[in-house]
């Protein structure tokens, strides 16, 4: 069996959306590492920020 969806043009919103909830999170690798803000400190911030930006906007 097979099921037919409509393909909707998505809207300037879930666009946006949907950028945000990658940009965001990407950004933050952007913050220079040192002693006290470590890369696995850094990565764990990306991955909790891109999964509660992911939970709220529900993309």
């Amino acid at each position: 069996m097979s099921v037919q969806t409509e393909k909707q043009p998505m809207s300037m919103k879930n666009l946006a959306i949907m950028i945000m909830t990658f940009i965001l999170p990407l950004a933050i690798l952007l913050f220079p590492t040192n002693e006290l803000f470590t890369p696995q400190i850094r990565l764990y911030l990306v991955i909790t920020l891109f999964a509660i930006l992911t939970f709220i906007f529900a993309t």
